[in-house]
């Protein structure tokens, strides 16, 4: 019996190793021959390292760490359960893209788990009667009459301005985690560990504005009211995907620009172009201007019938600026002042003063090194 636990969990181990393995490999855009030759193996050595048939010697181990660019324990590391992942599939999607997207759901399941271990030990969870998903309006019916509703709920929490959106949202129950995914197109997702440990991941890449990141935390908030109690994205044909996504949108777009205070703002700007009005929204609710222009299309609310909002704007954007807007460039990027979300690194800090974390699971937490953590502890005042 002893014999056969021992064998079951030297199966398990090499099956976490073997997939764990296997992610990196992708993310590094690597095959199985090249691999193998950082290691020193034969493919045919290193493919039952990655068939969960072999584990690697202690010297193939120093090479991994050294070739691989990762800790020896993460192979060996258990990756967190997730009841949900609303997460759209890339329309091109290679297996570098699954594996990074894939790497990025695991590390933020970690972190959700430790959001909720620092909450306990700190005494800092989220009362009962505050959490925002018990009571927050979820009707489907008309989307941008539960965005107002939701926007009442939120003003009386302290929205009063979009910037503060995912402060908000953190300080009634779902956590807004923050990381870059590396994964063109993909700008966050939703991630559920059980009814009170749910997630807004959102993408930091450097090329994505934080208008877009904005954007995406009330995209993702649509999503969980809306949707989170049916299929994930992934599990559906592209048609029903694409009615989700579509939904989320526009509770997103009613979210942050509500009817009336757009129609106040839109009206208040008649005095200047049709651009400037643009961007005058676009700073006053700060939001990407593709989200004004979405607005407008609804509306069909352009100068010329015979353009789409979209072309129109990018046709006087060019005539006045000489020049085009391409991918995910934003004009008159807003100085955002209010957007960073301190709860979790506060949450780190009193769990390290209390003893309740030593200074090596600090930097853990936060992801940086024992002397950066070192150095941190020693500058909070």
């Amino acid at each position: 019996m002893k014999i056969g636990k021992g064998l079951a969990e030297r199966a398990g181990v090499l099956k976490i190793f073997a997939g764990n393995l296997k992610r990196r490999r992708l993310i590094l855009g690597w095959n199985q021959e090249d691999s193998a030759s950082y290691l020193g193996v034969s493919r045919a050595e290193y493919n039952k390292y990655e068939a969960a048939k072999a584990r690697p010697s202690d010297e193939v181990c120093v090479k991994l760490v050294e070739h691989f660019k990762l800790p020896l324990a993460q192979y060996f590391r258990l990756n967190e359960s997730y009841q949900l992942r609303f997460f759209r599939k890339l329309k091109r999607q290679t297996q570098r893209d699954a594996a990074l997207i894939e790497q990025v759901t695991i590390d933020a399941s970690r972190k959700l788990k430790d959001y909720a271990f620092l909450e306990e030990v700190t005494g800092a969870k989220i009362p009962e009667e505050r959490y925002f998903l018990r009571d927050a309006p979820k009707r489907r019916e008309d989307l941008v009459q539960t965005a107002t509703k939701v926007r009442g709920f939120f003003k009386d929490h302290g929205l009063y301005d979009n910037e503060l959106l995912g402060r908000v949202i953190e300080n009634l129950g779902v956590k807004v985690i923050e990381m870059p995914f590396q994964v063109s197109g993909c700008f966050g997702f939703t991630l559920k560990l059980d009814e009170r440990r749910v997630a807004i991941v959102v993408n930091t890449d450097k090329n994505i504005s934080r208008e877009r990141r904005l954007f995406t935390l009330a995209h993702e908030l649509g999503h969980i009211l809306l949707h989170s109690h049916g299929p994930s994205i992934e599990d559906i044909d592209d048609e029903s995907a694409e009615k989700l996504e579509n939904e989320a949108n526009a509770f997103a777009a009613s979210l942050l620009m509500p009817e009336d205070a757009f129609d106040e703002e839109w009206n208040m700007t008649s005095g200047v172009s049709w651009l400037d009005r643009v961007l005058a929204v676009k700073q006053a609710f700060r939001v990407s201007y593709k989200t004004v222009l979405w607005h407008l299309n609804e509306r069909k609310s352009h100068p010329d019938a015979k353009l789409s909002v979209y072309a129109m704007f990018g046709q006087q954007y060019l005539q006045r600026f000489g020049k085009s807007l391409a991918g995910n460039v934003e004009p008159f990027p807003y100085s955002f002042q209010n957007q960073s979300l301190p709860r979790y690194a506060s949450l780190c800090r009193t769990a390290y003063e209390k003893g309740e974390i030593s200074l090596s699971r600090l930097a853990e937490l936060l992801g940086i090194s024992y002397t950066q953590a070192r150095d941190l502890s020693r500058e909070w005042c």
